[in-house]
């Protein structure tokens, strides 16, 4: 098995000879200065046609006439010619697969089970291993083994007859750029082969995700969703024209087979940093109506129990109504009254929990309530205090008289204090309210 290829400036294909019987010649519209395929020698019947967003309408290799929805996603498939074929795909308004009409037969997609084409037996079940599928209501559990790219190799399964030993099902072998090369057994009953994707038969095309690939041609028949991250590559490329090393998970992005993202250009990885910078953006952006709910979020609070004491706190609303259940049932003794009040944040809510403590005589230790220790909002006060008696370096030098010669320049931030002058070759360093400052 082998492919020996030969590339244009774009990156397209230009020649494709498969266990060397014969050079298959690429061509491209626009006398070749397009990366939109026409035709390829001894392969198409027909030429390719296009929309304007670059989605291939008409298949040169097989024939079939297809459109797109509004994701550029395959929605029909038509052929009239030789064998009639027509598809027709469901969608749901995020890309996600949920059905395949294929003359007339429904199959149904639903989070990692198929359905029958009656739409209510389960007909497989896919698992991290395989698949379990569904025979008059009793599953068999079938096993893949694939390669470091994701590309099953071997299909096997327990068998049901003795000695119980596993059974082969089917065995596959794959050219670089996909084509598969069934082996022996070959059972052809499961169809998630290259790269795992599903092989749709009619069109001898895997199903990506974002789009479908013909592994006959090495190309893709949709312009990649996120081409301009990869200006190097045309946007038909299928795994940056190394299909040994890269694959392409969704059909939108292609990385190693470790998941990890490449690029040897300066400005395919700036692109690629900008376009995740945004969507990391747009995903944490605050939004006003949900950033005021949190602020309401946390507040102090204080329970009053039924023999009148009470028990005071921080936190949500929920967590007072939880914390009165707790106290009443260690101490048998029901809430009848709840007092909430809501902070700009986290500090403000254990200081005004710690104000709700000390209104009761003794504080934490006060028989008046169930409170048994202090809050952490007695040190964030103590803080805060200090914080405003410290004098205001900058006032203290305006205050000064002005002397001759005197340069002051502060150059350490407020919270360093070392020694309060020091002398050094001549220059003076002083700390005047936690700022370093020097004169000469």
């Amino acid at each position: 098995m082998s492919e020996a290829l030969t590339y244009d400036v774009m990156g397209n294909i230009a020649s494709l000879n498969r266990d060397a019987t014969g050079a298959k010649v690429y061509n491209y519209y626009n006398s070749g200065s397009s990366n939109r395929l026409q035709s390829v020698s001894g392969l198409t019947t027909q030429n390719y046609e296009y929309d304007a967003n670059g989605n291939a309408t008409k298949d040169g290799l097989n024939g079939f006439s297809l459109s797109y929805n509004y994701l550029n996603l395959p929605a029909t498939a038509v052929r009239t010619t030789g064998t009639a074929v027509s598809l027709l795909y469901t969608y749901d308004a995020t890309g996600k697969k949920l059905a395949k009409n294929s003359n007339g037969t429904v199959r149904n997609y639903v989070d990692g089970i198929e359905y029958k084409p009656d739409g209510t037996t389960i007909d497989i079940i896919h698992t991290e291993e395989g698949i379990a599928r569904n025979s008059g209501g009793t599953y068999s559990y079938e096993y893949n083994l694939s390669d470091h790219l994701g590309n099953v190799r071997v299909t096997f399964k327990l068998s049901p007859l003795p000695p119980y030993g596993l059974e082969v099902i089917q065995r596959d072998d794959y050219y670089a750029f996909g084509l598969r090369k069934t082996g022996s057994p070959n059972s052809n009953t499961n169809k998630y082969l290259y790269n795992g994707k599903e092989l749709q038969e009619e069109l001898g095309a895997y199903d990506y995700g974002a789009r479908f690939y013909d592994p006959i041609v090495g190309r893709w028949n949709v312009v990649d969703p996120l081409a301009e991250l990869s200006r190097r590559f045309s946007p038909y490329t299928y795994g940056n024209n190394n299909p040994i090393r890269f694959i392409d998970p969704d059909g939108m992005m292609t990385t190693d087979a470790g998941g990890n993202i490449y690029s040897d250009s300066v400005e395919d990885a700036q692109a690629m940093f900008r376009q995740l910078q945004s969507a990391f953006s747009s995903q944490n952006q605050d939004d006003p109506k949900k950033k005021k709910k949190e602020k309401a979020q946390t507040g102090s609070y204080s329970n009053t129990h039924a023999s009148d004491k009470k028990y005071h706190g921080k936190g949500s609303e929920k967590r007072a109504q939880a914390s009165g259940v707790r106290v009443a049932k260690k101490h048998d003794d029901p809430v009848v009254d709840t007092e909430w009040k809501p902070a700009d944040n986290e500090r403000q809510a254990f200081k005004d929990e710690d104000d709700r403590i000390n209104t009761d005589e003794g504080g934490h230790n006060s028989d008046n309530n169930y409170n048994q220790r202090a809050s952490p909002g007695k040190k964030y006060k103590e803080q805060d205090k200090k914080k405003s008696e410290e004098p205001d370096a900058f006032k203290t030098i305006k205050s000064l008289n002005p002397i001759d010669g005197l340069r002051v320049r502060p150059i350490l931030p407020s919270d360093f204090k070392p020694h309060p002058a020091v002398t050094v070759g001549g220059v003076i360093m002083i700390i005047i309210g936690g700022v370093l400052f020097f004169a000469s």
